[in-house]
């Protein structure tokens, strides 16, 4: 035949059930790496959470030093001009005639919003500014686009919000110069408050209060976990151990209070978290010994 002898052109391709096989396996393949690929890029988010909390806690450290060991105001009320808050500026009229340096407030009625860019200004305004002047280390690297700022200094370093309903020296000392601090390497400063006030941040135990408080919910932006930093200059990430405080840091505080006060009957006594927080926080616990349950 006329062609015979010469090499026959062959087309080359995948067939209909090559290329539905090939697709599984690149889906199976996903399917493996993409978890993995998630959990390293919020590992690698904590890691630099982390840092942002060693920096804050390194500009705390540097006050304290400049002032011959007078710490910087955590939160004190009644404002006290002569020590300005850490992180703002002082009364405005900006949200009910004061500047609370809140992130948004939780109802917009409350008054006048200000915005990032009004909030980060007056940020700038505090008394670390001058020692940590890097915007995004006051902020956590889980946080949601609008905060200027996540982390709060803990109730016992120098902030006495002291509200009526709490017995008076419901818990510790108030710290207001590195002098007055044993165990550095167990008393907290900083933590991921999420949605902070001008206070500072606080738990209790008081058997006057029925026992254990978060009078401030615990955060768990790092995958059932937060950051902390420690008077003596080092900074670690604690994974909450008790389910209840998981419970509690997955609670949206903008729900209405309705929503929310199924939360103010869970009882929180003998939660290891609560326990380590509230003696890192004030150095001891009030009238307590370990497997007290209330």
């Amino acid at each position: 035949m006329k062609n015979r002898g010469k090499a026959q052109k062959r087309i080359f391709g995948f067939t209909l059930i090559e290329l539905l096989i090939v697709i599984a396996i690149i889906a199976l393949l996903m399917g493996i790496l993409l978890p993995a690929l998630t959990k390293v890029r919020r590992q690698g988010k904590r890691a630099a959470c982390l840092a942002h909390t060693r920096q804050l806690q390194l500009a705390w450290q540097a006050y304290a030093e400049t002032y011959d060991g007078a710490i910087v105001n955590g939160g004190k009320v009644p404002y006290d001009r002569s020590q300005p808050f850490w992180c703002t500026g002082w009364p405005t009229p900006a949200i009910n005639g004061y500047d609370w340096n809140w992130n948004p407030p939780i109802n917009p009625s409350e008054g006048q919003l200000l915005t990032y860019t009004q909030r980060v200004d007056k940020m700038k305004e505090g008394a670390l500014w001058r020692y940590l002047q890097e915007e995004k280390a006051y902020r956590c690297t889980e946080a949601k686009k609008e905060m200027h700022r996540t982390f709060s200094i803990v109730e016992s370093m120098n902030s006495s919000w002291k509200a009526s309903y709490l017995p008076t020296n419901f818990e510790g000392e108030v710290i207001t110069n590195l002098g007055q601090i044993r165990k550095a390497t167990e008393r907290i400063v900083f933590v991921e408050e999420g949605q902070p006030t001008p206070n500072g941040y606080m738990v209790i135990h008081d058997v006057s209060l029925s026992g254990w408080t978060w009078i401030d919910p615990p955060q768990a932006p790092h995958v059932k976990g937060s950051n902390f930093s420690f008077v003596d200059g080092h900074a670690e990430f604690r994974k909450w151990e008790d389910k209840r405080t998981l419970l509690l840091a997955s609670v949206d505080w903008t729900d209405d209070d309705a929503a929310l006060q199924a939360f103010d009957t869970v009882s929180h006594a003998g939660n290891k978290d609560l326990v380590w927080l509230i003696k890192a926080v004030w150095g001891d616990i009030k009238g307590y010994t370990p497997g007290q349950q209330q």
